[in-house]
């Protein structure tokens, strides 16, 4: 079984971290046995490819990718194209899925069907959230398809990138036997040697002619340019964590548990502006507005009829809370005027921003011991006024005569001898 093995691992172009294809070539160059020991030196992953977590289904791209299940896929572990695109499918066309997870520890995998598989994915955007979250690798192929979803989530310690294409050639030698191959003349480029220089000359090309599109996809997956994936995206090397958020190659950090999470709030806050939806048929005015929301939602409209009708608290259910915003706006007598069960919290709160206010209009005006004074007549706002400007006035004409006089408890400016006053000099 090995040399068909070698061979089927031969004839593929892979998109593959180099580490996992020579595991895969030791695997192949060995006695082909399907064990248990086989199936873990990759990690293969048992079970279904996809799995559900309420409203959000988690695709699981783990191990090798291949277009088909195949030896290779049996042994080493991994996911095939065909089966991923079906389980893609069925969970976008699921009422119950609302978000989708690709669950990425991959080293990549075979070319062929990625770009199909990755095109399915970039075109399902918009129709429900689709996140790709690299826990370990998402390398080569693997971040190919990552790109095509809406988000890229990595943990601090996965690595993606190996942007490229790599092929491996085998020269069969076949032991004591003549073996003899013919080409029809029509087709001399149908099996060029690999070390000759038209056949490197040529499988150069085709490996860079398949990088091209790989590098094309991801830019456009990503909203970059192609240089700067050819610049800054490690050149084939891959990035970790945080470095690959940095250099564009995915969006944020972050852990699986807490992006299913995220994934069901989102859908909560979806559900509950749906179920909160209010049925009004044209121009309806504000009482039939009422009336509907008093018949779809009568348990709702009643808790908040009850909440109006509760008195507001006054600012002796708050003093502390008055007391320290008077000491912090710099107004502490208004602490005693304020605390009274007349005056309400709401209207202690905007007396205190107010007395801030005034404060800081008479230290701007140079008259900041006259603030008492000024307050006594905050009821009054056009006595306020008066001597707001009469203290004014007698800060920089100290002698001048007083034209505000005090009777039974209350002040009276006297306008016609200010006036007066004015006309004279004095």
């Amino acid at each position: 079984m090995t040399p068909q093995a070698l061979q089927y691992l031969a004839s593929q172009p892979w998109a593959l971290e180099t580490k996992t294809l020579a595991v895969m070539k030791d695997i192949a160059a060995r006695e082909w046995q399907i064990t248990e020991a086989v199936a873990k030196q990759l990690g293969e992953r048992t079970g279904p490819n996809s799995t559900k977590r309420d409203d959000v289904t988690l695709i699981n791209i783990n191990g090798v990718i291949s277009r088909y299940a195949s030896l290779f896929h049996a042994a080493c572990g991994g996911a095939s194209v065909e089966t991923l695109a079906k389980e893609f499918n069925q969970a976008l066309n699921d009422p119950d899925t609302q978000s989708i997870i690709l669950n990425i520890d991959s080293p990549g995998g075979q070319v062929n069907g990625i770009n199909e598989l990755g095109e399915m994915i970039h075109a399902a955007r918009g129709k429900k959230p689709i996140v790709a979250y690299v826990g370990g690798l998402g390398c080569s192929a693997a971040y190919w398809l990552a790109t095509a979803a809406d988000e890229i989530v990595l943990d601090h310690t996965a690595s993606v990138g190996s942007i490229g294409v790599v092929a491996t050639y085998v020269k069969q030698k076949h032991d004591d036997k003549d073996v003899f191959e013919m080409v029809s003349s029509q087709s001399p480029n149908k099996r060029l040697e690999p070390d000759s220089k038209d056949g490197k000359s040529t499988y150069q090309a085709e490996l860079d002619q398949l990088a091209d599109i790989f590098i094309d996809r991801v830019a456009r997956n990503l909203s970059v340019s192609r240089e700067d994936v050819l610049a800054k995206f490690c050149q084939g090397g891959t990035a970790i964590g945080q470095s690959a958020v940095d250099k564009g190659m995915a969006h944020r950090l972050g852990s699986l548990e807490n992006l299913i999470t995220e994934l069901q709030k989102r859908k909560t806050t979806k559900n509950m502006s749906e179920h909160f939806s209010i049925n009004v048929t044209g121009e309806a005015n504000t009482t039939e507005i009422a009336a509907t929301l008093k018949q779809q939602f009568p348990e709702a409209v009643s808790a908040l009829i009850a909440e109006a009708n509760q008195p507001e608290p006054n600012a002796l259910s708050a003093a502390a809370e008055i007391a320290q915003a008077c000491i912090e706006a710099d107004v502490s007598s208004m602490a005693a005027i304020l605390l009274n069960s007349n005056t309400t919290k709401a209207e202690a709160f905007k007396q205190i921003e107010d007395a801030k206010a005034i404060k800081n209009a008479c230290a701007a005006a140079g008259i900041e011991a006259s603030f008492d004074k000024i307050m006594a007549d905050r009821n009054d706002l056009g006595q306020l006024i008066g001597t707001a400007i009469h203290e004014a006035k007698a800060s920089v004409e100290p002698e001048a005569t007083s034209h505000i006089t005090s009777s039974g408890g209350g002040v009276k400016i006297d306008t016609d001898e200010i006036y007066a006053a004015r006309q004279q000099g004095q």
